[in-house]
């Protein structure tokens, strides 16, 4: 569920000095957890309703912080990344992020990077989120 997610953003929030404070830096981790995936449908398509669902799912405001989304397209690489954080008076701290690199018009490389436990879970609730074949924020891991 995405309770989850939010849980594991609460608890990486209370333990930000164990993650990332840029995608970049995220992506370089070697304590994250990632997994790609060969998806049939176009990189612009996938990134408008992931960036879409991740903003109405993952963004919300904590005591002294909040969880942000935020997503950039590069049409001239045919490339795009979604990225989620808590922003506080500790800084950026990543969350989760993803990279969506166009194969063909049809086909994406999509990559998922996240922190936290149960994360492997989480990924493939993001997965299902991103692609559309969960378009809600109670998306569980065994929906098909």
């Amino acid at each position: 569920m995405y309770r989850k997610i939010m849980f594991t953003s609460i608890v990486g929030f209370l333990l930000s000095g164990c993650t990332a404070s840029s995608f970049n830096e995220m992506k370089r981790d070697s304590g994250v957890t990632k997994e790609s995936f060969l998806i049939n449908q176009n990189y612009q398509s996938l990134y408008k309703h992931g960036l879409q669902i991740s903003k109405e799912c993952y963004d919300f405001g904590l005591i002294t912080a909040a969880n942000i989304t935020d997503g950039q397209l590069y049409t001239e690489l045919k490339e795009a990344e979604i990225t989620n954080y808590t922003m506080g008076g500790l800084g950026r701290q990543m969350r989760f992020g993803a990279t969506l690199k166009s194969i063909s018009n049809n086909d994406t490389n999509l990559t998922i990077y996240f922190y936290g436990i149960y994360a492997k879970e989480n990924i493939n609730i993001l997965k299902k989120q991103f692609t559309g074949k969960c378009n809600s924020c109670a998306c569980s891991s065994d929906n098909k």
